[in-house]
C-alpha cells in the first residue's frame, strides 16, 4: 500500500482539477488547500498522537519535494496545506503520481476531435462533444471519457455504419470495424444514443439503432400479401394461391425475379396488427414493422423498377409523431413517391373518440416534420393534443 502522502497528494490534485480555475470558469487563481482534519479526523487528538505523527512525517515528505506549502496554520495537530499550482511542478506531480496529466489529455482528445472533418450528422456529435470537453462537463452517454482510443472507434463505426448498402451481420461489423467480433458490445449503448440525439430521435432501442442501418443480429424477414407471383431460385411462389401472409429470409432479395404482380397499390404497413387485419384485394402489402431496414428498401425498389408508376404507392401508419417519422424515412431512403393513407384529417377526426393525449416529445417531434411535411392533419393534431394508432382504423 502506498504511503499516506500519495493520498494526501491525489486528493489535493482531486481538488485542482475541480476548481473554476482549472476549468476556465474563473479568472481568479483560488488556493487549493487541505485541512488534514477533514480527511484524517484523529489528526491532531492527543490519543492519536502516533498517528498524528505519521500523518505529520509524510505531509513533510511533500515539503521536501515541494509539491505543497504551508497554509494559514502550520501547528502540530492543526496544520492545513497548500498545493504548490506552478505548471512546471504540477506536471512533476502529475508524474510522481503516476497519474493522466488532465489538461493534456483533454488537449489531446480536443486535436484529434479537430482532426475530423465530418459534414453531416456526425460532425452536429463531435461539436457537441467539443464543447463539453472545453467546458469539463461529462461525456456520457456518448463517450466514457476523453479517451481518444474510444472516439476514434466510435467514428469509426459510425462512418462505416454510413457507407453501408446492403445488410450485414452484427458479428461481421465488429470484426470489419474494430477487428474484433465482441468488441461492438462495448459501444452499442453510446452508439445508440449518439444516433437517437443527433440522427433520428424516433430510433427507440440498440437493436432499432443499427437496424436502420442494415446491422442485423439475425437475418431479417420480409412479410407480404397480395397477388403477386416470383422466383426465388427454381422456385416460384405465387402468393394468390395462399391464403395467408409469406415470408422470406432478406437473403433471398438478391436472387428474386418478379414475374408479376396483379395490384393497384402497393401499401407498406407500419404495425404487425394491421399488417394481419388488413385485407385489400387490389393491393399488394408489405409489411414495414417501424423503420424499415436496408432489405426492405431493396425489396421496395425491385417492385417499383417492376411496376414503375402504373400503380399507386402508399404508406398506412400511426397517426401520431413516429408515424409520419416513419413515412418521411420510406420517402427518402427510397425515393419512391409514397403517399400517406388513411392518415388524413377525415380518418383523424372519424376516430378521434380513440385518441390519446401528445407528449412534450410527440409536440416538439410534430413542429419538427410540419418544416418538411404541409398537412393540416398536423396542424389539428397539435390543435386538439392528440394521436391515433394505426390499429384502431378499418380498411373500409
Amino acid at each position: 500500500m502506498k504511503e499516506k502522502h500519495y493520498e494526501i497528494l491525489n486528493i489535493l490534485i482531486d481538488k485542482y482539477e475541480n476548481s473554476a480555475a482549472f476549468k476556465g470558469t474563473s479568472l481568479r487563481k483560488r488556493k487549493i488547500q487541505l485541512k488534514l482534519y477533514q480527511v484524517y479526523p484523529h489528526y491532531g487528538k492527543s490519543e492519536h498522537y502516533s498517528e498524528t505523527e505519521e500523518i505529520e512525517n509524510e505531509v513533510d515528505i511533500l515539503f521536501k519535494l515541494h509539491f505543497i506549502r504551508e497554509g494559514k496554520s502550520s501547528d502540530f495537530g492543526h496544520r492545513d496545506i497548500i498545493l504548490n499550482t506552478d505548471e512546471e511542478m504540477i506536471d512533476q506531480i502529475y508524474q510522481y503520481l503516476g497519474r493522466a496529466n488532465l489538461k493534456q489529455e483533454q488537449q489531446y482528445f480536443l486535436t484529434t476531435l479537430e482532426s475530423y472533418q465530418e459534414n453531416n450528422w456526425i460532425n452536429n456529435f463531435l461539436k457537441e462533444i467539443k464543447l463539453r470537453t472545453q467546458n469539463f462537463q461529462s461525456l456520457y452517454p456518448y463517450l466514457e471519457s476523453n479517451s481518444v482510443q474510444e472516439l476514434q472507434d466510435i467514428i469509426r463505426i459510425l462512418n462505416f455504419m454510413q457507407s453501408l448498402h446492403e445488410e450485414i451481420s452484427y458479428r461481421k461489423f465488429s470484426i470489419m470495424t474494430l477487428q474484433d467480433s465482441k468488441k461492438l458490445e462495448l459501444y452499442k449503448n453510446k452508439i445508440y444514443h449518439i444516433i437517437h440525439d443527433f440522427y433520428d430521435d424516433t430510433i427507440n432501442n440498440e437493436n432499432e439503432a443499427f437496424e436502420t442501418f442494415g446491422i442485423i443480429r439475425n437475418p431479417s424477414m420480409i412479410f407480404i400479401k397480395g397477388n403477386m407471383r416470383f422466383q426465388i431460385k427454381d422456385q416460384v411462389i405465387d402468393l394468390k394461391n395462399l391464403n395467408y401472409h409469406f415470408s422470406f429470409y432478406s437473403d433471398y432479395i438478391a436472387e428474386l425475379e418478379i414475374i408479376n404482380i396483379h395490384a393497384k397499390k402497393i401499401i407498406t404497413v407500419e404495425n404487425w396488427t394491421s399488417f394481419n387485419d388488413l385485407e385489400l384485394k387490389d393491393a399488394l402489402i408489405i409489411y414495414l414493422g417501424g423503420f424499415h431496414h436496408s432489405a426492405i428498401t431493396q425489396f421496395l425498389l425491385k417492385i417499383y423498377y417492376f411496376l414503375n408508376d402504373k400503380v399507386s404507392y402508399y404508406h398506412f401508419g400511426d397517426i401520431d409523431a413516429g408515424g409520419f417519422y416513419i413515412y418521411l424515412n420510406l420517402l427518402k431512403k427510397t425515393n419512391i413517391p409514397f403517399q400517406t393513407w388513411k392518415m388524413n384529417l377525415h380518418i383523424l377526426k372519424q376516430y378521434e373518440k380513440y385518441a390519446r393525449p401528445l407528449t412534450q416529445n410527440d409536440i416538439s417531434r410534430l413542429k419538427k416534420i410540419k418544416e418538411e411535411m404541409h398537412d393540416s392533419v398536423i396542424d389539428y393534431m397539435l390543435e386538439k393534443n392528440i394521436k391515433l394508432e394505426q390499429e384502431i382504423i378499418t380498411s373500409e
